[in-house]
């Protein structure tokens, strides 16, 4: 297993035990963020997150209707 891999594990772990999302299957994607941001710092250590139309964090209204 990767860095990369492992940091996407841990990533999603901490957006469920953290309560962003209430399952893992609403994540649809992460990958890293390649390149520099505008005053030139490094993003290769920032990962961009894809969620699932369909999933909102506990607290918030769904978009979809109500959830249990």
């Amino acid at each position: 297993m990767g860095r990369v891999t492992i940091e996407f594990d841990l990533a999603a772990g901490f957006l469920v035990s953290g309560g962003a999302v209430r399952r893992a299957d609403e994540l649809l994607g992460i990958r890293c963020c390649a390149g520099a941001s505008d005053d030139g710092s490094n993003t290769d250590n920032v990962l961009d997150v894809a969620f699932a139309p369909d999933a909102t964090p506990p607290g918030i209204p769904s978009r979809t209707g109500s959830r249990t």
